[in-house]
């Protein structure tokens, strides 16, 4: 009866057509032809030098790569392959795997030289000054012109600033009287 049930709980992958058999090399990738069509698989490069690359990219050292190695679609960059007038999927030439399961399959991003930082230093100091001397610039305006948008404007400004300073000289005028009565109470 145990054995019945071992055979209910497995699942059963439906072979795809057209599919191959062969699996990525890549430490962590579970890609097989068998099942999915749709990714292709890489040989590794005859270029000494090239294939170290991959190797190295690839995190497989002492990995002895065979005939039947393969790395497959998905550590590529859409750019990287191409399809041949045959459908065959390629690579294009020099091309190096560069996604992986340790990046996110993400390619990093380079981090600007001394060179890029100093222009963009330079390009921010410059605006910086601009902006200085166009805050110093709307500092200098005084007075009515501020508000110089219309005559209503200097109107309402005015009869404010008139107010003010009539409702200040008013007050010193009533303190200045009450100290006089003080004076004259305390003189006699």
């Amino acid at each position: 009866m145990s054995k019945i049930r071992k055979r209910e709980d497995r699942v059963k992958l439906q072979r795809a057509e057209g599919g191959n058999t062969h699996h990525c090399c890549v430490p962590l990738c579970t890609a097989g032809g068998r099942f999915n069509k749709m990714l292709s698989f890489h040989c590794f490069p005859k270029d000494p030098e090239l294939r170290a690359q991959w190797l190295m990219e690839i995190r497989r050292h002492g990995f002895t790569v065979t005939t039947s190695s393969r790395v497959c679609s998905r550590h590529f960059e859409t750019g990287d392959i191409f399809v041949s007038s045959s459908g065959k999927r390629c690579l294009q030439p020099k091309v190096v795997p560069s996604l992986f399961h340790w990046n996110n399959f993400s390619k990093k991003t380079e981090r600007p030289g001394v060179l890029e930082h100093r222009v963009k230093y330079e390009t921010i100091s410059g605006e910086l000054d601009e902006l200085r001397l166009q805050l110093g610039s709307y500092q200098s305006i005084q007075g009515l012109q501020r508000f110089a948008t219309s005559p209503d404007d200097i109107r309402d400004y005015t009869s404010t600033f008139f107010e003010l300073a009539l409702n200040d000289s008013a007050s010193q005028i009533s303190n200045s009287d009450h100290l006089k009565a003080d004076e004259k109470h305390w003189i006699t």
